[in-house]
């Protein structure tokens, strides 16, 4: 099976040509170049949201005929318009126009009705246009998918297939890939509705280098698509590492694109267990005409052995260059929900966790993070870059870029404080909103891929609302995920002050509480420390007070008194630990955690105002 997806790499679609109008019966006139554009409209999106605006025919009682003037405008989402002009220069049978800018190359849309469905090269692969002002744009994915009628020779070798070409676009659809390897476990899902059955389908990657394509890998569709019916396929894809010459890291290719073909014939006199024999295309449809069209296509192509993201803010996207189009893989781009744009404004944290090694001080590699904020509406569409970490030339360290941002070694964790980064007042009246991390630089060389930072979650948390007393403000504690919050812990990092008075004997923690809590809500709390130096992150749990339902009245543990007066709750820290108080004025760097077990998730809900470590009495 190896040699058979190698075989249908080679193949290119045969270049389309004909005489026809959009919509229209086959017309013998030929009118010229007339520098009238026409007012027959033909509208398209592609899956990413780009606009598409196709003017071409004289008026519009008839459609195009070659040689009349066309006019094109895409309009990116940022809502940035530019334009190409030219001449009609061909038309298919099927309806496909050959349009030649007044400067650039050829390429062809594909309409139905009124409706643009495709934008291709004239090979039916990937177009290059070029607008009146020179700057050019590679279209991307429609979501309107054509298989066309294709016969290829390779030496001794031939074949038959309805093929996509090289028109769907990788990078336009849901990926977490960027490099190959032989011990990955990568799988394409596709869905969509075709208008013929497809027997016998398969997918192929393909890369794009110095001109040539390079088949990467591929694999068959287990099941037949019947027609006319939503479908929805998973395909397990095997890499090409058989052959050394193929680079198999996707980010080293001018772009990557799947080739989704129906298999109707292939022949091979020296590997005859490769050979197909499925049918055949009839004698009398042309390479080029259109076999099936998918409508609604959706493709994703996935590690299967890496997990969903965890946290609250699902899975990122790339983002774009400044033309609007072409994909920046350098950038994770966050699309917030509505509840996260809510959170975002209340002054949050955004916190990220990486798995790659590239953050230890005075090593190589080495990376640089920018924070970048979006209100994709209003086209503002760099806010307040701010960077996160970077190299530090002169000392030869990697350095954080200011109190805004905190690195959690044990966690590969970034915490950045939104209220010191954002500081366009846009951003409280934006409706909608995209959060971006963008690496700019990897080790010695430029980064390829925020994929490098190997990002395996990100969620937007609203700190608690600050506290007085000599501890500072508590924090959330978190899951062994280190990114998922548990609402109903709240953890004070202890300065070495306030540890070394936590480590004196007789020393007692005083909680002060906006209302009676205790006598209000019946909490079941515990107290435990973590021992950051050695990573023990659950020492010493005690339980302070448990309500008990037999005796209506509170359980303390020895020496934790609550007055309901004063409304605090006073911890003895020698008492509370107890067996472990030695243990516990043994370590050099350590966090308090008040844990709530019962009745509610929330620690704010206790009301807390002040948080103090006194000495003994």
């Amino acid at each position: 099976m190896k040699y058979f997806f190698k075989v249908f790499g080679i193949v290119a679609i045969i270049a389309i040509v004909g005489l026809l109008m959009i919509g229209c019966p086959p017309s013998d006139t030929d009118l010229g170049n007339e520098e009238t554009t026409g007012s027959g409209k033909y509208n398209g999106k592609d899956v990413l949201g780009n606009s598409y605006s196709l003017s071409v025919g004289s008026d519009a009682s008839r459609a195009a005929v070659k040689g009349d003037r066309y006019s094109m405008d895409v309009t990116t989402r940022d809502g940035n318009t530019k334009t190409s002009k030219g001449t009609v220069t061909g038309i298919n049978n099927d309806g496909t126009l050959v349009l030649k800018p007044d400067n650039g190359e050829a390429f062809t849309a594909m309409a139905d009705g009124f409706t643009l469905n495709s934008v291709a090269g004239t090979d039916g692969g990937m177009a290059n246009i070029t607008f009146d002002n020179n700057s050019k744009i590679r279209p991307r994915t429609f979501n309107e998918i054509h298989l066309r009628a294709t016969r290829w020779e390779n030496g001794l070798i031939s074949g038959e297939h309805w093929g996509s070409g090289m028109s769907i676009l990788v990078r336009d659809f849901p990926t977490n890939v960027y490099e190959l390897s032989e011990e990955g476990n990568y799988s394409i899902t596709l869905s969509g509705i075709s208008n013929a059955a497809l027997n016998f389908g398969a997918i192929e990657i393909q890369g794009l280098k110095n001109g040539n394509w390079n088949y990467l890998g591929g694999g068959d569709i287990a099941s037949s698509i019947p027609a006319n019916t939503n479908f929805e396929r998973k395909i397990q894809i095997q890499a090409n590492t058989w052959d050394a010459a193929i680079d198999l890291n996707l980010m080293n290719y001018d772009e990557i694109i799947l080739q989704f073909t129906n298999v109707m014939r292939i022949n091979d006199p020296n590997h005859p267990e490769y050979d197909k024999n499925n049918g055949t295309i009839p004698a009398n449809i042309p390479n080029g005409q259109i076999m099936a069209t998918i409508r609604n296509f959706k493709i994703s192509l996935k590690d299967d052995d890496m997990e969903e993201l965890l946290g609250n803010m699902g899975d990122y996207s790339f983002g774009y260059q400044e033309d609007g189009l072409s994909i920046e893989y350098k950038q994770a781009v966050w699309k917030l929900s509505p509840a996260n744009i809510a959170t975002a404004k209340q002054g949050a944290r955004f916190e990220f966790i990486v798995l790659e090694e590239v953050f230890v001080p005075g090593e190589i590699p080495h990376a640089r993070l920018d924070f970048i904020w979006q209100d994709p509406v209003r086209g503002l569409w760099w806010q307040d870059q701010t960077t996160i970490s970077e190299w530090d030339e002169t000392e030869s360290k990697w350095v954080l870029n200011g109190d805004a941002f905190i690195w959690d070694a044990q966690n590969k964790k970034y915490s950045i404080d939104l209220s010191k980064v954002i500081k366009d007042n846009q951003f409280n009246t934006a409706s909608e909103l995209n959060f971006i991390i963008a690496l700019w630089g990897y080790g010695a060389e430029p980064a390829k891929n925020v994929g490098q930072l190997r990002i395996t979650g990100a969620n937007l948390i609203v700190a608690p609302k600050p506290t007085a007393g000599n501890i500072g403000n508590y924090s959330y504690g978190y899951e062994e995920d280190g990114l998922t919050v548990k609402y109903s812990q709240a953890v004070w990092y202890l300065p070495e002050d306030s540890l070394a008075a936590a480590q004196t004997a007789g020393s007692k923690l005083k909680i002060v509480f906006n209302g009676d809590t205790l006598t209000d809500i019946h909490p079941h709390l515990a107290l435990v420390y973590q021992d950051i130096d050695n990573q023990n992150w659950w020492e010493g749990q005690t339980v302070l007070c448990n309500w008990n339902v037999d005796t209506s009245q509170y359980d303390y543990h020895n020496g934790v008194g609550y007055d309901s007066a004063a409304k605090t709750l006073t911890i003895p820290l020698d008492s509370v630990f107890n067996d472990n108080y030695s243990a516990f004025q043994a370590v050099t760097e350590a966090n308090l955690v008040l844990a709530m077990f019962y009745p509610d998730t929330n620690i704010n809900n206790l009301q807390m105002v002040s948080v103090n470590i006194v000495p003994a009495d």
